[in-house]
């Protein structure tokens, strides 16, 4: 055997070592991936039950969302730091939609929460005064758009009255 044919086999075999490489790296970026979209979705979830937790520990204050009353100051500040944690959970879940971490129905299913929170009366008022500064300007101007696109929500109605007419 010459030389020649000795170098072409090894280039061959160095070619195939490569090639099976780049199949190895290509497995494991799929799999880093899919790790990440479950630590991702992990994560959401985890945010989702903590501003739930708030929220339970402030239920007076939904009861009011529908009524004409004027709030307290101290329920306008529990009011506005349980909107500000869900806020920012939506911008965090906005964020990872864009980026591709969550898909398109998980997050249409998330953004459904801002529309429950300010697609009213009072909600509005809160997202134009004070919510809109709060967040991402690009994640404001898909808010402004979705609530210009919503009539009056009904979901704290809802919430507090499914059980009528049993």
């Amino acid at each position: 055997m010459e030389l020649s044919q000795i170098n072409e086999w090894l280039s061959l075999v160095a070619n195939i070592g490569v090639l099976l490489g780049i199949a190895f790296l290509i497995v494991e970026i799929k799999q880093n991936t899919e790790a990440h979209r479950s630590d991702s979705r992990k994560a959401l979830m985890a945010n989702d039950q903590a501003s739930l937790l708030v929220a339970l520990d402030h239920t007076d204050i939904f009861t009011k969302m529908g009524q004409i009353e004027k709030l307290t100051q101290e329920d306008q500040y529990r009011l506005s730091f349980v909107y500000a944690i869900d806020l920012r959970n939506r911008e965090f879940e906005y964020f990872q939609y864009k980026s591709g971490s969550l898909d398109e129905d998980s997050w249409k299913s998330y953004r459904n929460l801002i529309l429950a929170n300010h697609a009213n009366e009072r909600g509005r008022v809160w997202w134009n005064k004070v919510g809109r500064g709060l967040i991402n300007p690009n994640f404001a101007k898909m808010v402004d758009e979705m609530l210009s696109n919503t009539p009056n929500d009904e979901m704290y109605d809802l919430l507090g009255s499914w059980d009528e007419g049993l």
